[in-house]
């Protein structure tokens, strides 16, 4: 169990009355929580959260050792498309001996805890679960390259800046960008005082018609995660005003 507050007192006295119901042990500060490595920086005053060991587990897995890193999740010369799935039956059976799906399974946990970075990279490779082929590995390939080279890539905490809850949210989409049933990608982000709390990418459920129509549908989007994070912070007693979403045309 992992107690947060403010006040040292209240961790104190909060201790204190579990201890008088359970046996307890106490561990001092949080150093790791959910496979996530806590590392503070008392002189900076930020907190980092990253998944070092996790992705270095994920890479011995899948035989990605003394790799040459990239520097982009997803290089813009793989052309992801069903086109390329394989049709004969030797050549599917020689491709589900590829640990391909469970690659993708692996980075879902890295997405939704510390790597915002692959998000997008992961949800275009995560359409080809059912019949893979060779280019798809290749893909899976690169965005574990990119790993390599970013284990110790995480998030940042800093300190409140004032008494006011500054939140902020970026949204964009991609128009058409699914080869196969022309559906648009949505993306979005949020921050509170420049920290990283939300994220997503993914394919919209339906066909947009425009372009303003697909980014109407990334905003609207946004604004459910927008509502969710206010009821959040409501709980934890912080009354947001305002909560800036900013978007392109």
């Amino acid at each position: 169990m992992m107690i947060a507050c403010k006040s040292k007192v209240e961790i104190g006295s909060t201790k204190s009355l579990l201890k008088k119901e359970f046996d307890m042990k106490e561990l001092g500060e949080a150093k790791k929580i959910l496979g996530m490595k806590i590392v503070r920086d008392q002189s900076r005053k930020i907190l980092r959260v990253l998944q070092s060991g996790y992705v270095s587990k994920i890479l011995n897995n899948f035989i990605i050792d003394n790799e040459k890193s990239v520097k982009m999740p997803l290089g813009g010369h793989f052309k992801m498309s069903l086109k390329d799935c394989p049709v004969r039956d030797c050549d599917v059976e020689r491709m589900s001996k590829v640990p391909y799906a469970n690659a993708v399974g692996s980075l879902m946990y890295l997405i939704v805890c510390t790597r915002p970075d692959i998000a997008y990279a992961v949800s275009v490779v995560s359409r080809y679960l059912a019949n893979t082929c060779k280019n798809h590995w290749e893909t899976m390939k690169w965005i574990l390259k990119y790993l390599w080279g970013t284990a110790n890539v995480g998030l940042v905490y800093g300190t409140n800046h004032g008494n006011h809850v500054n939140v902020t949210g970026f949204v964009d989409s991609d128009y058409a960008k699914d080869p196969h049933k022309g559906r648009s990608i949505t993306g979005y982000v949020f921050l509170v005082h420049g920290c990283v709390v939300s994220w997503k990418a993914t394919l919209q459920h339906v066909v947009a018609l425009s372009t303003t129509e697909t980014e109407y549908m990334a905003l609207t989007e946004a604004v459910k995660e927008v509502i969710w994070l206010r009821r959040l912070l409501k709980e934890l007693g912080v009354e947001l005003n305002t909560v800036a979403v900013n978007c392109d045309n």
